[in-house]
């Protein structure tokens, strides 16, 4: 049976991040140009509609990842007009029409429970991570498999999600590591040359990607977003994403090295006692980044752990673990006993 999955509660009134990841089916290579350019634009559709933002993300063949920031649900929701206009840009002006005009006409008819009813069932798709999660993987499925004539899931179980502190060391890191996935994959020598990454499409003039990586940008250098002027963001944001990957150099013959530690080299350094940087464990995939459920400071995951405590077994008493095999003190909310790398 699945685990329930760790949000930041609602009744928390927090802005709240998420690293968030699936796979399709059977691990197949499915995705090509033609898949990833509707997966963005299917993404960035929904982000609008689900009132979250996606500050960086990874479309590779056969996965994807997301950095996605959820703000609280306002405590005064939008009028039925506003409502409208966002269904408008989700679902077209026939729909926003549509369902106006019901509206109005319901609150003619004093029959503002029917009205609420309507408008509860549009919220309850906003400012909710699974909410957003579900839509997209769904509308991509409904767009995927007709057009190859396939049938049945496309999608490998339900996506893991990571909620990640709003710090230097939460989504400072996690977001360079998002974005070094086909760096790690050996597709390409610069991150800034793959285009379905949110780095790559910032380099390529996307303004939604560049302003998602500006709250990445002043997080990791505890500046005010709006002080950050729209040319510094692209050099800020290339030095982050280097110091998290920086890579070996060459070996003995001149060639180049692969990007990353073995897990052998890794876990060597673990055996001495020794201790590698942060830095240098993103250089390949850290399953902390998908099964730890919560991700930053020792306060940040107890806060979390605490308010998510029905996620858990009722035998736990304490949240925090210390991540192994890094000398930064992070910490995540499920401990990794085995494949620590990986």
């Amino acid at each position: 049976m699945a685990s329930k999955r760790i949000k930041v509660p609602k009744s928390c009134r927090l802005v709240a991040f998420y690293h968030c990841c699936s796979r399709i089916v059977g691990r197949e290579f499915l995705l090509g140009p033609q898949e990833k350019q509707m997966f963005y634009f299917l993404m960035r559709r929904y982000e609008k509609f689900c009132r979250v933002q996606v500050n960086t993300f990874c479309l590779m063949d056969n996965h994807f990842h997301l950095v996605v920031k959820v703000p609280a649900r306002p405590d005064h929701l939008p009028g039925d007009e506003e409502l409208c206009r966002w269904i408008e840009a989700f679902k077209g002006p026939n729909t926003a029409a549509q369902e106006l005009r019901q509206l109005t006409t319901w609150r003619q008819m004093g029959q503002e429970r029917a009205a609420e009813e309507l408008r509860a069932r549009y919220f309850a798709r906003m400012w909710d991570i699974s909410a957003f999660m579900k839509e997209l993987k769904q509308a991509f499925s409904e767009w995927y498999n007709p057009t190859h004539g396939r049938v049945g899931t496309l999608w490998e179980g339900r996506f893991e999600s990571l909620v990640v502190e709003e710090s230097k060391g939460g989504l400072g890191s996690i977001s360079p590591y998002t974005d070094l996935n086909p760096i790690r994959a050996g597709l390409l020598s610069d991150p800034k040359d793959y285009p379905w990454s949110g780095y790559g499409r910032a380099c390529a003039g996307d303004k939604e990607a560049l302003e998602g990586l500006r709250e990445i940008v002043a997080v990791a250098h505890r500046r005010n977003p709006q002080e950050i002027k729209e040319e510094e963001i692209l050099p800020l944001y290339r030095q982050l994403v280097y110091v998290k990957g920086e890579e070996e150099g060459l070996d003995e013959e001149g060639r180049p090295l692969r990007l990353g530690f073995s897990r052998e080299q890794i876990q060597k350094v673990i055996d001495e006692k020794g201790r590698v940087s942060l830095a240098e464990a993103l250089r390949i995939r850290v399953r902390y980044f998908r099964k730890g459920g919560i991700y930053g400071s020792r306060q940040f995951v107890n806060e979390v752990q605490k308010a998510c405590a029905d996620c858990f077994g009722p035998k736990r008493k304490t949240g925090a673990r210390r991540m192994k095999g890094i000398k930064e003190k992070l910490y995540v909310a499920r401990d990794l006993r085995v494949k620590v790398f990986g």
